[in-house]
């Protein structure tokens, strides 16, 4: 493995990006960060620090004084290793989030364009000093990978499954895993194999499918609406779906459901006409409706509306 190997620099790891003292390390060297000249700098040893700069304020400018950032990890999921991010003021109210690695390459080598396809030598994704840094694009990133034996050929790396950062399943887990992905397989064939009939009330269009995907992809609504209607039918008054082959007279047309009514005076007004002329929340009006009596509730939407009608012309029609 080029580079420092995985021992001594896990070692040597708060000698790095862990570091917040101002000291500069042996060997280290400052420059302006890539697109933050003078307010920020890195380090060829993976850290950066902001400048002294003055800030506005209240009461006028004053001086902010520099310090050395933290670094955010953000945990890849299969490998359990890390990168390391940092969010940067850009100077005008915004914020720009870079990777460390990226930054630090970009800084010292100064290409024209920003560069994010970057390389760690010896592996380590947080291992961002300037030795161990160079700009490679993703395939061939993976080739040199493979090549220098740092991958075994599936998602989890070989140098951490030494130091025991994965987080690779069990034998017996990946066992029942299979097993119901194997079932839920099995289940879904079988469930795409019947035959289905589509009835759309508003049209009164009906259709045979071979299947519920067949008919999503025909019609154009979502297989899980169909699904849904075909398990749930009384919660969809527009569509009805059956397994197997029927006519037109099977399907019933579903009763519409009746409104609450309010008959105020001469005047009869639903639930939320009545809310909206009167300005009550309709929330309270329903609420009203279900917990009081029926003489209760007119004696207090004859309260709420000032008694311009008398309790005898207010009346009530339930609904379904």
């Amino acid at each position: 493995m080029n580079g420092c190997s995985i021992k001594s620099f896990l070692a040597m790891d708060k000698l790095f990006w862990k570091n917040k003292n101002k000291e500069d390390l042996p060997g280290e060297i400052w420059v302006d960060a890539y697109g933050f000249d003078g307010i920020y700098e890195v380090s060829n040893k993976g850290r950066i620090r902001s400048l002294d700069r003055l800030i506005r304020h209240p009461n006028g400018e004053r001086m902010m004084k520099g310090r050395v950032l933290s670094q955010a990890k953000v945990i890849h999921k299969y490998s359990g290793s890390f990168s390391l991010y940092v969010n940067l003021a850009n100077g005008n109210g915004t914020y720009s989030i870079k990777t460390m690695a990226a930054l630090v390459l970009n800084s010292f080598k100064k290409p024209d364009k920003y560069n994010n396809a970057t390389h760690h030598i010896n592996g380590i994704s947080h291992d961002n000093r300037l030795e161990n840094l160079t700009f490679e694009d993703l395939h061939t990133k993976r080739k040199i990978e493979y090549d220098s034996d740092l991958r075994d050929g599936k998602k989890n790396t070989k140098h951490w499954k030494e130091q025991g950062f994965t987080n690779k399943k069990s034998k017996s887990e990946m066992l029942k895993m299979k097993k119901l992905v194997k079932s839920h397989a099995k289940k879904f064939e079988k469930r795409n194999k019947k035959p289905v009939t589509v009835y759309i009330a508003k049209n009164k269009f009906i259709g045979t499918y071979t299947c519920l995907r067949n008919a999503s992809e025909q019609l154009g609504i979502k297989e899980y609406t169909l699904r849904n209607a075909l398990r749930k039918p009384k919660k969809y008054q527009y569509i009805q779906v059956k397994e197997g082959i029927f006519n037109i007279e099977d399907f019933k047309p579903k009763p519409k459901k009746k409104e609450n009514k309010i008959y105020f005076g001469n005047e009869k007004y639903g639930f939320m006409q009545f809310a909206e002329k009167y300005n009550i929340p309709f929330t309270t009006l329903y609420y009203k409706f279900r917990t009081l009596n029926e003489t209760d509730f007119k004696k207090w939407v004859g309260e709420k509306t000032f008694n311009t009608v008398k309790l005898a012309q207010i009346s009530i029609e339930k609904g379904t």
